[in-house]
């Protein structure tokens, strides 16, 4: 959009600043249907949000700033500045400084990156008054990556294609436990399709999650087969109790699904998380 025609959101602002908890998702069940022709891959899971967060600070500025604590980012590329600057491709609004702590471990397929992305949508809209409206508000989230979408709603949803079809479902784990285990391995995309096992087809139908404790990541197998750790921390999941382990996304987070609190590792990036 040329400049003269960005919409001012400057003189409708009210406030100076808004602080935001960016929480991450795990997968239940990860099914990858083939290849698209925009060399997308679609995809059939339920996504859930977890308890886990990483926190946002925008407030005004007189230039624009990023920093952050926590988890080291990279300050000139990543999702969170993308997100601004395709929003000043469309709107007129002040400079910001934004912060990050960041949490939710990076390439661990628990969504931070997206989770990120669509906060600082959220938090510009709301900051500025920029009025997106949700169609249009998803329509910035899939630009930016195809998690996004899942958190413009961020509520547990049977999710679609390359991440745009996203239908909430009734499905809730309230009063479960989550151990989840960051083991400390980054799992890049294209290393997770290059060693995923294409043989397996297990055509699940994630719309009837009474069968979900079944639901299988097409992308465990390679996890387990090129990083030995990830299925020796699964089988400790299983053998403590979990009534569900998965490997999350993509990975290389796993996670297991009690009934009681689990017990933590000691030497590990691990958390237990009430749902």
């Amino acid at each position: 959009m040329k400049e003269s025609s960005k919409i001012s959101a400057y003189i409708r602002k009210k406030r100076t600043e808004v602080i935001l908890f960016s929480n991450a998702k795990i997968n239940i069940g990860l099914q990858i249907k083939g290849k698209r022709h925009d060399s997308y891959h679609n995809l059939e899971s339920i996504f859930y949000p977890i308890p886990f967060y990483d926190l946002i600070e925008i407030q005004e500025a007189d230039s624009d700033q990023f920093s952050q604590s926590g988890i080291e980012i990279n300050p000139l590329d990543n999702l969170i500045t993308k997100t601004v600057d395709l929003l000043r491709r469309d709107f007129d609004f002040p400079h910001i400084h934004l912060h990050l702590n960041k949490r939710i471990p990076l390439g661990s397929g628990l969504g931070g990156g997206s989770s990120n992305a669509t906060a600082t949508l959220k938090g510009l809209n709301e900051l500025f008054n920029l009025d997106i409206k949700k169609d249009k508000m998803l329509d910035y989230a899939l630009t930016l990556g195809s998690d996004c979408p899942f958190f413009v709603e961020n509520q547990v949803a049977y999710v679609s294609g390359r991440g745009e079809n996203i239908s909430p479902i009734d499905f809730n784990l309230k009063g479960k436990f989550l151990h989840l285990i960051y083991p400390g391995i980054h799992i890049s995309t294209a290393e997770a399709f290059s060693s995923m096992d294409r043989s397996i087809s297990t055509h699940l139908d994630f719309k009837d999650t009474s069968n979900w404790m079944n639901f299988k990541n097409d992308f465990e197998f390679g996890a387990v087969e090129s990083h030995t750790k990830i299925g020796i921390l699964l089988s400790h999941l299983k053998k403590t109790g979990a009534m569900y382990s998965s490997l999350s996304g993509t990975g290389s987070s796993i996670y297991g699904i009690y009934n009681e609190k689990p017990q933590l590792i000691d030497g590990l990036d691990n958390w237990a998380l009430e749902l």
